[in-house]
């Protein structure tokens, strides 16, 4: 039984998931309508282009300015201590309710997220 690697993913290129599978249930999985590319990525650092090429996500140019978030590529969407929140602008003033280590996600796809620790 012949074995491959498979890469599935969205319509958007988002990497699904990576793996080895057996031709057979490659095809059957094909047939079934799942985005399937034979190869090899990392979901963190690349995608799938709408031509089928898998291609190194751009870095994210957003930057943790004290309590400023600035270089947001608007629109991108934060996630703050895992609630997200919708962004248009290029900055953010980051404040919270409560003391402690806070986590601060920005996303745009197909950008790679920047992760930010902050401390209130």
């Amino acid at each position: 039984m012949e074995k491959i690697s498979i890469i599935e993913y969205d319509d958007a290129g988002r990497i699904l998931q990576t793996g080895i599978a057996s031709l057979e249930n490659v095809e059957v999985e094909f047939a079934s309508g799942k985005m399937l590319l034979q190869g090899e990525a990392d979901p963190l650092t690349q995608y799938i282009r709408s031509d089928g090429v898998i291609e190194a996500r751009p870095l994210n140019p957003a930057r943790l300015d004290g309590m400023v978030l600035r270089d947001l590529p608007a629109p991108c969407v934060l996630l703050l201590d895992g609630t997200s929140y919708d962004c248009d602008d290029a900055e953010c003033e980051l404040s919270f309710s409560l003391p402690g280590r806070h986590y601060v996600q920005v996303e745009a796809w197909p950008m790679q997220s920047s992760v930010f620790e902050v401390a209130t």
